[in-house]
Protein backbone atom coordinates (compact mmCIF):
# COMPACT_ATOMS: atom_id res chain seq x y z
CA UNK A 1 0.00 0.00 0.00
CA UNK A 2 3.18 2.25 0.94
CA UNK A 3 4.04 2.67 -3.10
CA UNK A 4 0.59 1.67 -4.45
CA UNK A 5 -0.62 5.09 -4.36
CA UNK A 6 1.67 5.71 -8.19
CA UNK A 7 -0.66 4.02 -9.70
CA UNK A 8 -3.27 6.68 -9.20
CA UNK A 9 -1.42 9.46 -10.09
CA UNK A 10 -1.29 10.73 -14.02
CA UNK A 11 0.97 13.59 -13.78
CA UNK A 12 4.83 14.33 -13.07
CA UNK A 13 4.74 15.31 -9.25
CA UNK A 14 7.08 17.05 -6.54
CA UNK A 15 6.76 17.23 -3.32
CA UNK A 16 8.76 19.24 -0.40
CA UNK A 17 8.22 18.72 3.04
CA UNK A 18 9.69 20.46 6.34
CA UNK A 19 8.59 18.76 9.54
CA UNK A 20 9.95 20.72 13.26
CA UNK A 21 8.79 17.40 16.27
CA UNK A 22 7.89 18.63 19.69
CA UNK A 23 9.01 22.49 19.31
CA UNK A 24 9.60 24.18 22.43
CA UNK A 25 10.48 20.79 24.41
CA UNK A 26 13.89 21.47 26.24
CA UNK A 27 17.23 19.75 24.76
CA UNK A 28 14.97 18.21 22.07
CA UNK A 29 16.27 19.53 18.70
CA UNK A 30 14.73 17.63 15.91
CA UNK A 31 14.23 18.26 11.92
CA UNK A 32 13.08 16.05 9.47
CA UNK A 33 13.08 16.58 5.21
CA UNK A 34 11.41 15.03 2.75
CA UNK A 35 11.49 15.27 -0.69
CA UNK A 36 9.81 13.10 -3.45
CA UNK A 37 9.80 13.18 -7.25
CA UNK A 38 6.90 10.88 -9.09
CA UNK A 39 6.94 10.67 -12.58
CA UNK A 40 4.08 8.59 -14.41
CA UNK A 41 4.76 6.74 -17.71
CA UNK A 42 2.94 4.43 -20.39
CA UNK A 43 4.80 1.80 -19.13
CA UNK A 44 4.99 1.65 -15.18
CA UNK A 45 4.94 4.65 -12.37
CA UNK A 46 8.35 5.38 -11.06
CA UNK A 47 8.85 7.22 -7.47
CA UNK A 48 11.74 8.40 -5.87
CA UNK A 49 11.96 9.91 -2.27
CA UNK A 50 14.90 11.46 0.20
CA UNK A 51 13.92 11.78 3.62
CA UNK A 52 16.28 12.73 6.43
CA UNK A 53 16.35 13.12 10.28
CA UNK A 54 18.62 15.41 12.04
CA UNK A 55 18.29 15.50 16.03
CA UNK A 56 20.70 16.32 19.06
CA UNK A 57 23.25 19.09 19.90
CA UNK A 58 25.79 17.51 22.21
CA UNK A 59 25.09 14.16 20.64
CA UNK A 60 24.17 14.25 17.01
CA UNK A 61 22.56 11.52 15.14
CA UNK A 62 21.66 11.69 11.45
CA UNK A 63 18.88 9.18 9.40
CA UNK A 64 19.12 9.31 5.60
CA UNK A 65 16.90 7.57 3.66
CA UNK A 66 16.87 7.04 -0.40
CA UNK A 67 13.46 5.17 -1.52
CA UNK A 68 13.51 3.92 -5.42
CA UNK A 69 9.46 2.54 -5.81
CA UNK A 70 7.26 1.75 -8.90
CA UNK A 71 3.83 0.39 -9.40
CA UNK A 72 2.22 -2.00 -11.41
CA UNK A 73 -1.67 -2.17 -11.75
CA UNK A 74 -4.59 -4.27 -13.54
CA UNK A 75 -8.40 -2.60 -14.09
CA UNK A 76 -10.88 -5.15 -13.98
CA UNK A 77 -14.51 -3.26 -14.67
CA UNK A 78 -15.00 -0.59 -11.80
CA UNK A 79 -11.75 -2.29 -9.99
CA UNK A 80 -8.24 -1.80 -9.81
CA UNK A 81 -5.87 -3.89 -8.43
CA UNK A 82 -2.16 -2.52 -8.10
CA UNK A 83 1.42 -3.49 -6.48
CA UNK A 84 3.61 -1.66 -5.45
CA UNK A 85 7.66 -2.11 -4.48
CA UNK A 86 10.14 -0.19 -2.54
CA UNK A 87 13.76 -0.43 -1.94
CA UNK A 88 15.00 1.67 0.80
CA UNK A 89 18.78 2.60 1.41
CA UNK A 90 19.15 3.88 5.05
CA UNK A 91 22.35 5.77 6.51
CA UNK A 92 22.72 6.54 9.67
CA UNK A 93 25.33 8.39 11.17
CA UNK A 94 26.20 9.26 14.93
CA UNK A 95 28.82 12.18 16.29
CA UNK A 96 29.15 12.64 19.91
CA UNK A 97 32.12 14.86 20.25
CA UNK A 98 34.35 12.14 21.86
CA UNK A 99 35.77 8.90 21.69
CA UNK A 100 33.19 6.46 22.57
CA UNK A 101 33.56 2.18 22.57
CA UNK A 102 30.32 2.08 20.42
CA UNK A 103 30.93 4.45 17.66
CA UNK A 104 34.89 4.29 18.03
CA UNK A 105 35.77 2.37 14.84
CA UNK A 106 32.75 2.53 13.18
CA UNK A 107 30.16 6.08 13.32
CA UNK A 108 27.56 5.07 10.19
CA UNK A 109 25.99 2.19 8.72
CA UNK A 110 24.26 1.40 6.02
CA UNK A 111 21.50 -0.77 5.19
CA UNK A 112 19.46 -2.01 2.57
CA UNK A 113 14.95 -2.17 3.08
CA UNK A 114 12.64 -4.07 1.06
CA UNK A 115 8.90 -3.16 1.46
CA UNK A 116 5.77 -4.74 -0.71
CA UNK A 117 2.02 -3.22 -1.04
CA UNK A 118 -1.36 -4.13 -2.52
CA UNK A 119 -4.17 -1.69 -2.78
CA UNK A 120 -8.04 -2.40 -4.12
CA UNK A 121 -10.02 -0.07 -5.30
CA UNK A 122 -13.07 0.21 -6.38
CA UNK A 123 -15.67 3.12 -7.29
CA UNK A 124 -18.85 1.31 -7.38
CA UNK A 125 -19.50 0.74 -3.69
CA UNK A 126 -23.00 1.99 -2.84
CA UNK A 127 -21.92 4.65 -5.41
CA UNK A 128 -18.57 5.31 -3.33
CA UNK A 129 -15.12 5.21 -4.02
CA UNK A 130 -13.25 2.70 -1.21
CA UNK A 131 -9.87 1.98 -1.20
CA UNK A 132 -8.35 -1.29 0.63
CA UNK A 133 -4.29 -1.88 0.72
CA UNK A 134 -2.25 -4.09 2.57
CA UNK A 135 1.97 -3.35 3.00
CA UNK A 136 4.50 -4.94 4.88
CA UNK A 137 8.11 -5.06 4.85
CA UNK A 138 10.04 -8.05 3.45
CA UNK A 139 12.96 -7.64 6.03
CA UNK A 140 14.72 -5.96 8.80
CA UNK A 141 17.63 -3.95 8.12
CA UNK A 142 20.18 -4.02 10.62
CA UNK A 143 21.37 -0.29 10.83
CA UNK A 144 23.46 -0.35 14.65
CA UNK A 145 26.96 -0.09 14.47
CA UNK A 146 29.30 -2.14 16.77
CA UNK A 147 26.21 -4.06 18.12
CA UNK A 148 23.13 -5.48 16.16
CA UNK A 149 20.31 -2.62 15.89
CA UNK A 150 17.23 -4.11 13.76
CA UNK A 151 14.19 -2.15 12.09
CA UNK A 152 11.66 -4.47 13.11
CA UNK A 153 9.33 -5.45 10.40
CA UNK A 154 6.12 -3.52 10.07
CA UNK A 155 2.69 -4.64 8.43
CA UNK A 156 -0.18 -2.40 7.71
CA UNK A 157 -3.82 -2.57 6.93
CA UNK A 158 -5.69 0.58 5.53
CA UNK A 159 -9.02 1.06 4.38
CA UNK A 160 -10.75 4.51 3.20
CA UNK A 161 -13.86 6.03 1.84
CA UNK A 162 -14.64 8.60 -1.05
CA UNK A 163 -17.93 10.23 -1.40
CA UNK A 164 -19.48 13.31 -1.86
CA UNK A 165 -22.06 13.59 1.02
CA UNK A 166 -22.52 17.46 0.97
CA UNK A 167 -22.33 19.62 -2.50
CA UNK A 168 -18.99 20.80 -3.88
CA UNK A 169 -17.20 19.23 -0.50
CA UNK A 170 -15.04 16.00 -0.96
CA UNK A 171 -14.99 13.65 2.10
CA UNK A 172 -12.36 10.89 2.50
CA UNK A 173 -12.60 8.58 5.61
CA UNK A 174 -9.67 6.53 6.29
CA UNK A 175 -8.61 4.17 9.42
CA UNK A 176 -5.88 2.02 9.50
CA UNK A 177 -3.78 -0.76 11.75
CA UNK A 178 -0.33 -1.07 12.03
CA UNK A 179 1.52 -4.18 13.28
CA UNK A 180 5.30 -4.02 14.97
CA UNK A 181 6.81 -5.97 17.73
CA UNK A 182 3.78 -7.68 18.78
CA UNK A 183 2.13 -4.37 19.05
CA UNK A 184 -1.03 -2.87 17.30
CA UNK A 185 -1.41 0.76 17.04
CA UNK A 186 -4.94 2.17 15.30
CA UNK A 187 -5.29 5.02 13.54
CA UNK A 188 -8.46 7.23 12.12
CA UNK A 189 -7.90 10.30 10.13
CA UNK A 190 -10.72 12.40 8.10
CA UNK A 191 -10.18 15.20 4.96
CA UNK A 192 -12.96 17.66 3.88
CA UNK A 193 -11.81 18.90 0.36
CA UNK A 194 -14.21 22.73 -0.96
CA UNK A 195 -14.74 23.36 -4.24
CA UNK A 196 -11.88 21.20 -4.74
CA UNK A 197 -8.79 24.32 -3.16
CA UNK A 198 -9.10 24.64 0.59
CA UNK A 199 -8.68 21.06 2.24
CA UNK A 200 -9.23 20.51 6.01
CA UNK A 201 -7.59 17.35 7.60
CA UNK A 202 -8.54 15.58 11.17
CA UNK A 203 -6.54 12.56 12.84
CA UNK A 204 -6.10 11.10 15.25
CA UNK A 205 -3.32 8.13 17.02
CA UNK A 206 -2.49 6.53 20.52
CA UNK A 207 0.22 9.64 21.23
CA UNK A 208 -1.10 12.78 18.93
CA UNK A 209 -4.37 14.67 17.84
CA UNK A 210 -3.78 16.18 14.38
CA UNK A 211 -5.09 18.78 12.56
CA UNK A 212 -4.11 20.43 9.18
CA UNK A 213 -4.91 22.42 6.88
CA UNK A 214 -4.51 23.18 2.31
CA UNK A 215 -4.65 25.78 -0.67
CA UNK A 216 -4.59 24.43 -4.19
CA UNK A 217 -3.19 27.09 -6.53
CA UNK A 218 -3.69 26.28 -10.46
CA UNK A 219 -1.72 28.72 -12.98
CA UNK A 220 -1.08 28.23 -16.89
CA UNK A 221 2.02 25.62 -16.26
CA UNK A 222 1.59 24.53 -13.13
CA UNK A 223 -2.23 22.90 -13.00
CA UNK A 224 -2.12 21.84 -9.75
CA UNK A 225 -0.28 23.60 -6.33
CA UNK A 226 -0.62 22.60 -2.88
CA UNK A 227 0.50 24.57 -0.27
CA UNK A 228 -0.55 22.26 2.97
CA UNK A 229 0.39 22.79 6.83
CA UNK A 230 -0.11 20.38 9.66
CA UNK A 231 -0.32 20.59 13.52
CA UNK A 232 0.13 17.63 16.18
CA UNK A 233 -1.21 18.13 19.61
CA UNK A 234 0.57 15.37 21.62
CA UNK A 235 -1.15 13.20 24.41
CA UNK A 236 1.63 11.50 26.19
CA UNK A 237 4.16 14.55 26.30
CA UNK A 238 4.12 17.61 28.20
CA UNK A 239 5.89 20.67 28.04
CA UNK A 240 5.64 21.21 24.34
CA UNK A 241 4.26 23.13 21.47
CA UNK A 242 3.59 20.27 19.95
CA UNK A 243 4.98 19.39 16.42
CA UNK A 244 4.54 21.60 13.01
CA UNK A 245 4.76 20.35 9.25
CA UNK A 246 4.75 22.40 6.01
CA UNK A 247 4.96 21.13 2.86
CA UNK A 248 4.41 22.39 -0.97
CA UNK A 249 2.98 19.62 -3.37
CA UNK A 250 3.63 20.71 -7.39
CA UNK A 251 2.09 18.52 -10.30
CA UNK A 252 2.91 19.31 -13.72
CA UNK A 253 0.12 18.80 -16.26
CA UNK A 254 2.65 16.31 -18.61
CA UNK A 255 3.01 12.88 -18.65
CA UNK A 256 5.97 10.58 -20.27
CA UNK A 257 5.34 8.35 -22.88
CA UNK A 258 8.21 6.45 -24.32
CA UNK A 259 5.96 4.17 -26.49
CA UNK A 260 8.13 4.65 -30.33
CA UNK A 261 5.70 6.41 -32.79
Amino acid sequence: MEFCWLTQLEKIGLLFSYSKPYLGLASVNVNKNFFSLVVPTDIIPLGISLYSLSAGETIKYNENNFIFSCALDKKIKYTKFSLGFGLKLLWNSYDIGVDDPIIKDKKSNFALGLNIGLLITTEKFFNKKISIGLSSDLNEPNIGLSQEDLVKRKMLLGISLRSNIIKDVESIFATSFLFYKNNFLWLIGSEFTIRKHFSFRCGYNYSDFNLGFGYKIGTKFLKNMCIDYSYSIPLTISGSNGSHSFSLNISFDKKLNFKRK
